[in-house]
This record gives C-alpha cells, sequence and structure tokens, in this order.
C-alpha cells in the first residue's frame, strides 16, 4: 500500500496536468494590500484590497475551488517532485461538525473540503517543493507575491490583508540560537475564516507541538483557524520569555569576571548585540500582533482577541525586561572601561615615578660625563663612590618623599 506522502504527492501530480496560467494583469492586486511591519509600500493602481479569484469563488459560491489566474510560474505544469520534494512535510487537518477530526492526503480532498460550509482546515507545509507550490498557488490561489514573500527568509514580521485572508509573517527562536548570536526561523500565516495554512523552511518545535494539541484536543480547530493560529503565535512567544533570565545569568557571570580583574570586553560587545538583536525582533512583533488584539481585521473575532492581547502583553513583558539587561550590561561595559581607565592610570602613575626618580641621577650621570679637564672630582680616588652614594640618597630621599604623599 502505498505512504501518505505519496499519495497526497500523486494526487498532486495528477491536479497538475495542466499549464499555470499567466501572470498578467495580476500585480495591481498586491496595491491594496495593508501592510505593517513590512518593507513595501503600494504604488500600483488597482482594488483597494487584494482578493484572490479563486478563493472568492468557493467562499461565494460553495463550489470546487479552481486555479487562480494568478498563480505564481515557479514550475512548469508537468514537473515530477523531486526525492527532497517528497520528504517535506504537508500535513492537512480538517474538522467537520460531527465527524470529528480527520487529515486530508491529496489536493482534491482539499478543495471538496474548502467547499463544504462547515469544515474548518489547517494546512501545514515544510520547505518549498512542486507540492507547496501546488497547495498554495492552485489549491488555494494565494496572491503570488504574498507566496513569493513566504519563501523567501530574513523577512521582517508583518500583516497583509487580502480581504479574504490575512497573511502574517511571525518570528521564532531557531534551536541553536545562543545568548551571543540570536538567529530566528519564520513562520508564514495565510489565515482565513475557515482555513489557516502555514508554511516553514525547516522542523519547527513550536509547530509540532501546536500539531500534537490539535491532535489530543480536536476542538481548538473546531473553534475556528484563528485559535490554531494563536496557539501557534503563543508557542512562539513562550520560547522567547525565557531569555531574559538567561540573559541576566549570564551577565552576573560577565560582571564577576570584570571585578575579578578579568578581560571579557569581546564577550560583552557579543551579548549587546545578541540582546539587541532579539529586542528589536520583540518591538516589531509586539507592534504586529497588537494590530490582530485590535478591531482591525475581521479574520480575528471578538472573541479571540482578549487572547492576543494576552500574546502582547508577554512579548511588552519580554521587552522591558530586555531594556533592564541592556542598561545591566551598558553598566557592566561602563565598570569595566572603568577598571580599565584605573589600571592604566596606576601604569601611567608607576612609570611616571620611576620617571621621575631618574631624572635627577640621569643629570648627575650627565654632568660628569663632560669631557672637560678641569673637573675635581675626576681626579680624586673616592670620586665614583661619591657620585654612587649621592644618587642613591637622590634616589631613596625622592621614594620616601612620593610615599609620605601617598603617591604609590
Amino acid at each position: 500500500m502505498p505512504s501518505r506522502s505519496s499519495t497526497f504527492a500523486s494526487g498532486l501530480r495528477t491536479s497538475r496536468g495542466r499549464t499555470s496560467p499567466s501572470l498578467a494583469g495580476c500585480g495591481s492586486k498586491r496595491s491594496g494590500a495593508k501592510t505593517v511591519g513590512g518593507r513595501r509600500s503600494p504604488t500600483l493602481a488597482g482594488p483597494t484590497r487584494a482578493v484572490s479569484p479563486s478563493l472568492g469563488s468557493w467562499r461565494s459560491t460553495r463550489r470546487t475551488a479552481r486555479p487562480s489566474p494568478c498563480t505564481p510560474p515557479y514550475r512548469s505544469g508537468n514537473s515530477a517532485p523531486t526525492e527532497r520534494s517528497r520528504a517535506l512535510v504537508h500535513t492537512v487537518y480538517v474538522h467537520r461538525p460531527g465527524r470529528g477530526l480527520s487529515k486530508l492526503a491529496s489536493p482534491d480532498e482539499v478543495r471538496r473540503a474548502l467547499g463544504e460550509a462547515d469544515a474548518t482546515l489547517w494546512v501545514d507545509l515544510e520547505g518549498r517543493s512542486a507540492d507547496s507550490d501546488a497547495i498554495l498557488g492552485e489549491v488555494f490561489g494565494f496572491h503570488p507575491l504574498a507566496v513569493e514573500d513566504a519563501y523567501k527568509e530574513r523577512h521582517r514580521p508583518k500583516v497583509e490583508d487580502y480581504d479574504e485572508y490575512l497573511y502574517l509573517i511571525a518570528l521564532g527562536l531557531k534551536p541553536g540560537a545562543t545568548l551571543e548570536d540570536v538567529e530566528f526561523f519564520e513562520v508564514d500565516f495565510f489565515l482565513g475564516e475557515r482555513f489557516l495554512v502555514t508554511h516553514h523552511s525547516g522542523a519547527a518545535e513550536e509547530v509540532q507541538t501546536t500539531r500534537a494539541a490539535v491532535e489530543r484536543d480536536p476542538s481548538l480547530l473546531a473553534r475556528g483557524p484563528v485559535w490554531v493560529a494563536h496557539a501557534l503565535l503563543d508557542r512562539m512567544v513562550d520560547r522567547l520569555r525565557p531569555w531574559a533570565h538567561r540573559y541576566l545569568e549570564e551577565i552576573d557571570r560577565v560582571e564577576a569576571q570584570v571585578l575579578g580583574g578579568g578581560d571579557p570586553l569581546e564577550r560583552i560587545v557579543r551579548l549587546t548585540g545578541g540582546l539587541q538583536h532579539l529586542r528589536r525582533m520583540a518591538l516589531v512583533q509586539r507592534d504586529l500582533l497588537g494590530r490582530l488584539a485590535r478591531a482591525e481585521f475581521d479574520e480575528v473575532p471578538d472573541e479571540a482577541r482578549p487572547f492576543f492581547r494576552d500574546v502582547v502583553e508577554h512579548l511588552a513583558e519580554l521587552v522591558d525586561a530586555l531594556d533592564v539587561q541592556r542598561e545591566e550590561l551598558s553598566a557592566v561595559f561602563n565598570a569595566y572601561h572603568s577598571l580599565s581607565s584605573h589600571r592604566m592610570n596606576e601604569i601611567m602613575k608607576l612609570l611616571t615615578l620611576v620617571s621621575t626618580i631618574f631624572l635627577p641621577l640621569t643629570f648627575v650621570v650627565g654632568v660628569y660625563g663632560m669631557n672637560f679637564d678641569n673637573m675635581p672630582e675626576l681626579h680624586w680616588a673616592y670620586g665614583y663612590y661619591g657620585i654612587w652614594i649621592v644618587m642613591i640618597l637622590l634616589a631613596g630621599v625622592m621614594t620616601l618623599y612620593f610615599r609620605w604623599r601617598r603617591w604609590f
């Protein structure tokens, strides 16, 4: 019996036996997208909101979804998935009243579920493949520029309103992130009234735990896709919160090293960079989720907004804690700089005292080093010993004087 993943890939290949439509005329749809936290400002003329033709068709007529005329030209219609494509994870959950939670194994099943008035779906895609192109571009008909953004890494968190769905980018901590090198992974959300599509480039623990939560409690998806999105975002934010305490512990260790006479300057600089990077991300994500917590998007119902406000409060607490850690790290750096300056001053003081002591001795040696014939001391039998006694007395007296003045 073929595996579920192979059946899914086979179904997608069957459903793609035609050439993707042209993208001509699709650029104006992007102009209506409302962007928060992003870098792109709309300039093209067109409708006030970006609406996916295929998405609007199944929602308005409740018939089987059709391929979007704006399908991005990522592949030819007959391309076969590679071995890497088959290995990628595609998880599709659907909840129907009275029938509970089930998994879908082919794009045709997804299409039929989209046409059902009472079906709620969550599609989770990991990585990029011909399969994910078909799901995003053909089955759901998302805007090609939104799909392009989903495949690109290094985006800032943002939200765009495409009328029939929201496109949201959120960031979470990579498993290998360190205090000095904070790295993030990106999760893309396509949130509609009855569906949620998530995409991420690699395995994410937060996504896996959310999938497990949905399987344990199908009512999470039955309440609506926005609740699944909230559960995933809440897990991503909760994983950030302990980092403020981790920075505090590391700052205490660095401070002890500074007071102990160590030289942790490089460590301080790297910690400052990591903390600033995490703080900037938390600030942007706080503002982004704040938009979801307010009555700005129809996809987020009134009863869900208090839960998003709770996530925003967690991010606000994280930002406040990171601000405190940043000030403490700055204080540690200032202490290191002060101690370094103090040590340098002590060194300069010692060198100055030594130079001052040798100044008269150098004068005496210079005088008696001149080649004059009429210098009586040069012919004195005890002149050499007398000069040594004079120089030792001078050095001793000056040293005692400096000690009496507490200059060293």
